[in-house]
């Protein structure tokens, strides 16, 4: 009897063992089945067509409103549509859950719109198409589903990632403008971009459009710059100052192309720094102030992202 009990044992662990997989399969395969999957944001995937479906609102609405619904929808990505009825006969499947269609799209619709008639739906209790109010219920009497193809959303966000790594290999390097050089003295270097290096204190320049323009503008003319990487912002009223020289045209250096007196700084929203030194004839209206940029080459040569945080 002793020599029995370890075989009947063993024989007991081995059907254990191999019961478990099928145990596991049906304790983990409650959403799909040979045809279906359905993912845990409620997307459902049909095996046989390649397509994506997604359950609407459940209530009753017009067409218009559910193609509204549709357009707005935006489950893992948008691109979702109104399904053809073409798509919808495909669904249907007599006597397959409360609806005769598969239990894994969670919707009680009856009837269901589709893409070609905003005046008839598809009826899943026939299988056929009804047009709206004839028996089967009034206007606006139909629910939404929404469609879309599995293998051309894949494919269309690869081309985008593909589009966005080619136009980041094509991004040129942030001080690639820097071999360039147009004009020079003894303290600037301009470049060909129009950026203007000051070797005495490590600011580069960058100067706006040459007409009058307001503090609030001039604030958002600089946010909006995103000349060779960015980083620009209002210069301080001490950093104008270090580019005003009184013997140069404009009282500013040669460089600093320009036919205005007046500079806007951050400071200030309604003063702006004046270059001009004849106030005998001297005529100020804010209008006619000019916006320079300006950001730090050192912080700035750390990489866009390193300035983006020290310039918080």
């Amino acid at each position: 009897m002793m020599t029995k009990i370890p075989c009947t044992l063993s024989i007991v662990f081995l059907i254990l063992v191999i019961s478990f997989p099928i145990f596991a399969n049906q304790a983990t395969g409650d959403n799909r089945n040979d045809r279906y999957d359905k993912h845990d944001s409620g997307i459902v995937y049909d095996r046989t067509t390649g397509l994506e479906w997604y359950a609407g609102p459940g209530n009753d609405m017009g067409w218009h409103k559910a193609g509204d619904w549709i357009k707005a929808l935006d489950v893992e990505g948008k691109s979702w549509r109104m399904p053809s009825l073409k798509e919808l006969e495909s669904l249907y499947d007599r006597d397959e859950g409360p609806v005769n269609m598969t239990v894994f799209i969670s919707s009680t619709a009856r009837h269901v719109w589709f893409s070609e008639s905003a005046v008839a739906f598809f009826s899943f209790g026939v299988g056929q198409v009804v047009e709206n109010g004839k028996g089967f219920g009034v206007a606006n009497e139909a629910r939404t589903l929404a469609v879309r193809d599995r293998s051309k959303r894949i494919q269309s966000k690869e081309n985008t990632l593909s589009q966005a790594d080619g136009a980041e290999k094509q991004r040129p390097a942030p001080d690639e403008y820097r071999t360039s050089v147009v004009a020079q003295d003894s303290t600037h270097v301009k470049y060909q971009a129009g950026i203007i290096y000051d070797k005495k204190t490590g600011l580069e320049w960058y100067i706006g459009p040459d007409k009058g323009v307001g503090w609030h503008k001039a604030k958002s003319w600089v946010q909006s710059l995103h000349v060779h990487g960015g980083g620009w912002r209002m210069p301080s009223f001490r950093e104008l100052k270090t580019i005003y020289k009184p013997e140069k045209p404009s009282n500013m250096p040669a460089l600093f192309t320009t036919t205005g007196w007046y500079v806007w700084y951050a400071e200030s929203s309604v003063e702006p720094f004046f270059f001009t030194d004849d106030f005998e004839n001297f005529s100020f209206n804010t209008d006619r102030s000019r916006v320079f940029a300006v950001r730090d080459r050192k912080r700035f040569s750390k990489g866009p992202q390193v300035w983006a945080c020290l310039s918080r």
